[in-house]
């Protein structure tokens, strides 16, 4: 994997890393999961974290991989979803309203607590210190 650039760090720094990953190419595309590959596992909308966890409990060949959904090059979501070995594989149900093409995703480096970061990261242009 390629896309690994968050730590601990400010919420601005924070902003200006994803950013910069974005812009840069730095970051890993999803796949969301299909019937045939959830065999019948059962993800909860809105519990990406939750359903990676339940994932890799049925699963302990495949990762929980934390990180952030691009969803422009200025908004940024907190996700999990699950590496299968061939594949970042999105489990978890999208919204009615929310586009399936959402497929960018920037990998959380593992330094620092990924829950004590924000659930939704908003990069401001010209806020660059």
């Amino acid at each position: 994997m390629k896309a690994s650039a968050l730590g601990d760090v400010t919420y601005e720094q924070l902003a200006n890393k994803l950013h910069s990953c974005v812009i840069g190419n730095n970051f890993e595309q999803l796949t969301l999961a299909t019937g045939e590959q959830l065999e019948g596992f059962k993800p909860l909308p809105d519990d990406c974290h939750g359903n990676a966890k339940r994932w890799r409990e049925l699963h302990p060949q495949h990762q929980v991989v934390p990180g952030f959904l691009v969803i422009n090059n200025n908004l940024f979501r907190k996700h999990s979803v699950v590496d299968t070995g061939l594949l970042l594989l999105d489990i978890t149900p999208r919204h009615k309203n929310e586009s399936t093409s959402l497929l960018r995703f920037i990998v959380f480096d593992g330094s620092g607590c990924f829950d004590a970061l924000p659930n939704e990261v908003i990069h401001i242009e010209g806020d660059h210190h």
